[in-house]
């Protein structure tokens, strides 16, 4: 057996499955500039991007208030208490 053989087969881990796949039309990425609760309440102070490709999918969420990249040392000690 090679090391290969040991490995787990990730894409089937994720739940990749090639025969189920998204529509061209929905492949691309987005950034959502709010979010509209079911009370009413509106969030508009995350930053969201969506990745869609044909398979997988990536919600990268950066909270309000986050020091921008590349901020110092001490101002990422302060965001951290």
């Amino acid at each position: 057996m090679n090391a290969d053989e040991t490995r787990p087969d990730w894409p089937s881990a994720l739940g990749f499955n090639p025969a189920r796949h998204v529509p061209d039309w929905l492949v691309g990425a987005w950034r959502r500039t709010a979010l509209r609760r079911g009370d009413g309440t509106v969030d508009d102070s995350s930053d969201v991007l969506w990745i869609q490709t044909r398979n997988l999918f990536v919600d990268v969420r950066i909270a309000a208030g986050r020091p921008a990249a590349g901020a110092d040392d001490a101002t990422l000690a302060a965001q951290m208490g």
